[in-house]
């Protein structure tokens, strides 16, 4: 033991040996765990074989709550209501804006009606009517 204390050096880790100790002996292991189990199922017996004496003997008797007049809802309180007066807006005036001639605009909203009805033609009439 005195050649292990000099060849370490001070601060540094040391090895452990494990088999020294106590936690690892498997019969108190398991005297352990079957204590703990007994001691368990002991509390739970006590504790549902508590003493049941009863405070009251006598047997409460029977309320029974009927109803004796038809349901009448809550009153509401009644509020007037108020009226809103009515206020008359401007009625808006329609403008008609020139028309302006936009040739781009014009084209563009006649070319479906002209691709669907040209698509019915015949290559050489397209030809002839270059």
């Amino acid at each position: 033991m005195t050649q292990e204390n000099e060849s370490r050096i001070p601060g540094e880790r040391a090895e452990t040996i494990a088999g020294r100790r106590i936690d690892n002996n498997p019969t108190l292991k398991r005297g352990a765990v079957a204590l703990a189990v007994v001691a368990f199922v002991a509390f739970a017996l006590w504790s549902m074989s508590g003493e049941r004496t009863p405070s009251d003997t006598t047997k409460p008797e029977r309320v029974v709550i009927r109803q004796t007049t038809n349901f009448e809802p809550a009153k509401e309180k009644v509020e007037p209501v108020l009226a809103r007066p009515e206020v008359k807006l401007p009625t808006p005036v329609v403008t008609e804006e020139a028309k302006e001639q936009d040739p781009l605009l014009d084209s563009a909203r006649r070319a479906p009606v002209m691709a669907y009805s040209g698509g019915q033609k015949t290559a050489t009439s397209r030809g002839d009517a270059e």
